[in-house]
């Protein structure tokens, strides 16, 4: 490894390999900057030698994204854990993206903090890349609303990791952190949304469920959430109680 400052973060990449030459590259990005990287290599592509010592491959067989989610935190030798999709790269300064991470979770504003949409530069093809965007700094600030493609880039604390249900294979699991988050953390009420320049090759996880399993996960999920609105109405009506009695 490179003698760089070396953030003490875990990031957790499932892979099914559609986009293999893209992860590589964002591995190789990142592994100076990191204390660990665990690859969940579902199709088998990947070879150990080929990264640094920090990196940790795994060869499964069609782990699905949310239980590899699961496992990688569990894993993790780090309190932060950043999960990352495996088919975005970052343009520079990765170094500081990840001390930034470090600080706006240390703050307790935040449950977890995701990517903001703003910043993403889509592309289809890797030689469409931009040889470099000016840097612009990185600033975190409330997410209203989960926006799209905020799961790509999930920074969370390993302790407060939203327990995803087992039959959430491909869908929901970024919707599950992002509602259930407030829950769980001690202080934080909120989550947060990261600004930095990212591109996105937005490769489909689609192909992974046949239409039986995603109607019978979109069915799981409105269960999910129905009990989550119970949840946060009770802790509502709690708190205005709280305050009729100050």
């Amino acid at each position: 490894m490179q003698n760089n400052k070396i953030a003490p973060i875990t990031i957790v990449i499932p892979t099914a390999g559609r986009v293999k030459n893209i992860t590589t590259k964002l591995i190789h990005s990142i592994q100076d900057y990191v204390d660990q990287i665990i690859l969940f290599d579902n199709k088998r592509q990947f070879n150990k030698k080929d990264f640094a010592e920090n990196v940790l491959v795994i060869r499964k067989n069609d782990l699905a994204v949310n239980p590899a989610w699961q496992k990688g935190v569990e894993m993790a030798r780090n309190d932060t854990v950043v999960l990352m999709n495996d088919d975005i790269l970052f343009n520079h300064n990765e170094g500081e993206l990840f001390e930034e991470i470090i600080f706006e979770l240390s703050n307790n504003q935040w449950s977890v903090v995701g990517a903001d949409n703003s910043g993403m530069v889509m592309f289809d093809e890797e030689s469409e890349l931009p040889s470099e965007l000016p840097y612009e700094g990185f600033y975190c600030t409330k997410a209203e609303k989960r926006n799209e493609n905020w799961g790509a880039f999930i920074a969370l604390k390993k302790h407060l990791m939203v327990p995803i249900h087992e039959d959430l294979k491909i869908y929901y699991g970024d919707d599950i952190i992002f509602n259930f988050s407030p829950l769980m953390h001690p202080h934080a009420k909120c989550c947060g949304k990261m600004w930095f320049k990212w591109y996105h090759r937005m490769s489909s996880t689609s192909s992974q469920i046949n239409d039986d399993a995603r109607n019978f996960e979109i069915q799981l999920y409105s269960v999910i959430i129905e009990g989550l609105n119970r949840r946060l109405e009770a802790r509502r009506q709690q708190e205005k109680e709280l305050l009729g009695t100050r």
